[in-house]
């Protein structure tokens, strides 16, 4: 005859059944994105821990891709910086406490929920980023930001090169050393003949490799 559960039994029982449908945040993979509107659609890469309603025994379930995820961007009021996303990008998804549904869709305004939800599964914000220990990650500062890629500075539009300080300084003073060989001998009162200071110099491409500026 099966043993009768005892109170305390029965109610961390319904807590750990309670809490297995709150959500607050996992790691997720990018599967698809939307730059216009900045949101992904991701598949969480931690299994969910559930409990059987009947016997109560813990499993382990896959959770269903999430669609329309707002991609977090650091900035606000005309000053942002964005990152390209791809599908196969990972970061942290956070899941919303209430239904944002209506606020997303809205101005910024206070918005209520629109249904009864509480931590659910849809809904939240996706910070990209995340990386595991087992994958390579690149060299950091401890005293400055970097940033690693071609980058655009003013907005997406951003088409001209910056230009490099080395190249500009080399060029110059290459320059100024071809316009110093250019002399008038003078003999007596009268010029002489001026010399020919050869072929100027040629710049080569001044501009950074991967930087552009509004």
């Amino acid at each position: 005859m099966p043993e009768t559960p005892k109170l305390p039994e029965i109610i961390d029982g319904a807590l750990d059944a309670r809490l297995a449908g709150v959500f607050t945040s996992s790691f997720a993979r990018v599967v698809a994105y939307d730059s216009s509107a900045r949101t992904v659609d991701v598949q969480p890469l931690v299994r969910h821990r559930a409990y059987d309603p009947v016997t109560g025994e813990a499993t382990h379930e896959d959770l269903p891709i999430v669609a329309g995820v707002k991609v977090l961007l650091l900035g606000r009021a005309g000053f942002r910086i964005s990152i390209p996303i791809e599908p196969g990008d990972v970061g942290l998804l956070l899941f919303a406490q209430d239904d944002v549904g209506a606020w997303q869709a809205g101005s910024g305004e206070i918005a209520s929920p629109q249904d009864s939800r509480r931590h659910g599964i849809g809904g939240g914000a996706f910070i990209p980023g995340i990386t595991t220990d087992g994958e390579s990650t690149p060299q950091t500062s401890v005293n400055a930001i970097v940033i690693e890629g071609p980058t655009k500075l003013g907005s997406y539009l951003a088409s001209h090169k910056a230009t490099r300080e080395d190249v500009l300084s080399n060029f110059l003073t290459l320059f100024r050393a071809w316009v110093s060989a250019h002399t008038h001998p003078v003999s007596g009162a009268l010029a002489g003949t001026s010399t020919t200071p050869g072929i100027p110099p040629v710049p080569s491409d001044l501009g950074a490799a991967s930087v552009e500026i509004d």
